[in-house]
């Protein structure tokens, strides 16, 4: 295989002009493998020119004359150590497959239409994310290969000047040096639980000014309109209501922190509005609560970013090598408790709103929960 054009990458544009109805539709998937599988595809149209740029700028010269023997160019064959994923034999049979015989017939007419044709979807698609996250996107690995892949459709363009600015979100000077987060930041989420914190303790008078500017972050910080556009096209779950894990520039729905925010907001409509400052508006609680609701899957469980699409075995394709269980978005026990949490909280506020719905969703929540403990009475994410 030709370090230039590894398998995965030539594949997946064809894999997304598949039926979207197929379960290994790249949309079935979550959104985090969706992204990479699109930046993929795109950096495919590299140069090798555009290769040797972007490697000289990441390697040594030294690794650069010994490209070809690299452990990372074949990934069958890295370290022992640095397969905590291994593929598996079917992903490996199938990867031989698609390059030995699909993708010659994809690099030539008429196969080569319905190539550029994928192409041009996947750029789409990475400039709606870009645009819908103000040129942060969902994490900083999808960060920079979108930036990457904006730089490889056009090195002068506007997309990729917006994204230069927005590397600084994910950047931050330790001790020993220069580093790059996992995210962002988590400034929603923490600001939610130190509230309830605060709150707990019987000092709101006391922490009174710290209260009241919190309390106007959180409420800047909700997400108050979906994404623009049609939601089934983007395949995006619905988004006004909710909060984000950091801020609202970055504008993705998270289901446990919409739940903390909820919580906060609630606990701080209960304190003097000269204390903590004006209390959220009830309409916009109830956004909070909708997506709340529209987060729960058909088992009960709620997951982070969307709902569970497709099937546990779609886990068999998994290239990444360094994550497990990253093809699908999971019910975990720790975003159900939290949608558990706020709900209940929020029916002692409101219990005329939409009780029977709530009622019904905490039950099968609850359901989840108690399923999901191990025989030792400990529970363990799933």
């Amino acid at each position: 295989m030709k370090p230039d054009t590894p398998t995965e990458v030539k594949v997946v544009g064809v894999i997304n002009s598949l039926p979207r109805r197929l379960p290994v539709h790249a949309l079935s998937v979550g959104h985090e493998e969706f992204n990479k599988q699109v930046q993929r595809t795109t950096m495919e149209k590299m140069s090798k020119n555009e290769l040797r740029i972007v490697r000289l700028e990441l390697f040594s010269h030294t690794i650069m004359l010994n490209w070809y023997l690299a452990n990372f160019v074949d990934r069958r064959d890295a370290e022992e150590e640095d397969l905590y994923y291994p593929h598996s034999p079917v992903q490996d049979i199938l990867w031989a497959t698609l390059h030995k015989i699909l993708e010659p017939i994809f690099m030539h007419f008429p196969g080569k239409k319905l190539r550029e044709k994928a192409l041009r979807t996947v750029m789409e698609r990475i400039h709606y994310e870009d645009e819908t996250t103000r040129y942060i996107c969902l994490g900083p690995v999808n960060k920079v290969l979108n930036m990457l892949c904006c730089w490889v459709e056009d090195p002068n363009s506007e997309a990729f000047k917006l994204h230069l600015p927005r590397v600084h979100d994910y950047l931050w000077v330790a001790e020993d040096g220069l580093k790059m987060k996992g995210y962002n930041g988590s400034q929603l989420w923490d600001t939610a639980f130190i509230v309830q914190a605060i709150i707990s303790t019987n000092l709101a008078e006391e922490y009174g000014p710290t209260l009241r500017k919190v309390h106007t972050y959180i409420k800047n910080t909700q997400i108050l309109e979906d994404c623009p556009g049609d939601q089934n096209k983007w395949f995006r779950h619905i988004s006004k209501g909710s909060w984000p894990f950091s801020t609202a520039d970055h504008g993705w729905p998270t289901s446990d922190c919409t739940a903390e925010g909820l919580k906060a907001c609630l606990l701080l409509s209960d304190i003097a509005p000269e204390i903590v400052g004006e209390p959220l508006d009830a309409k916009r609680l109830y956004d909070a609560v909708n997506i709340i609701l529209s987060f729960q899957n058909k088992d009960g469980g709620f997951p982070t970013y969307e709902l569970t699409r497709s099937y546990n075995w779609m886990e068999i394709i998994n290239p990444s090598e360094t994550f497990g269980d990253i093809i699908l978005d999971y019910p975990y026990v720790e975003c159900t408790s939290a949608a558990v949490e706020a709900l209940t909280l929020f029916r002692k506020f409101y219990p005329e709103h939409r009780p029977r719905e709530i009622r019904g969703c905490i039950e099968k929540a609850v359901a989840f929960i108690q399923n999901t403990q191990s025989s030792d009475g400990s529970w363990f994410e799933i």
